[in-house]
């Protein structure tokens, strides 16, 4: 999400995004062309969701610390800030996004 759909999401929304994404078919056009595998998806998701217990909730949390490891979050909170700050004046420059 961060390097793919969620600075995209993030300027235009999920159905500009959507809808420039379709061509000249717009919105209905890739709804048409992906709505099949959409569906694939949300089933597959069903099938292997999360299933909240004391257990699971330890499994992930292990998870994420093994990923936090060495990262000074400090660090990560402040350039996290710094990126949120100078996107959002990006954004209120940029009249024709929505």
């Amino acid at each position: 999400m961060m390097d793919s759909l969620g600075p995209s999401w993030k300027f235009i929304g999920p159905y500009m995004r959507t809808a420039l994404g379709g061509g000249d078919g717009g919105f209905e056009h890739i709804m048409k062309h992906l709505g099949p595998a959409v569906q694939r998806w949300l089933k597959d998701m069903e099938t292997n969701s999360f299933e909240y217990s004391d257990e699971n909730l330890k499994i992930v949390a292990q998870s994420v610390q093994e990923m936090q490891q060495g990262a000074d979050m400090e660090e990560v909170e402040a350039q996290r800030d710094e990126l949120i700050i100078d996107t959002l004046k990006a954004k209120a420059k940029a009249t024709a996004l929505i």
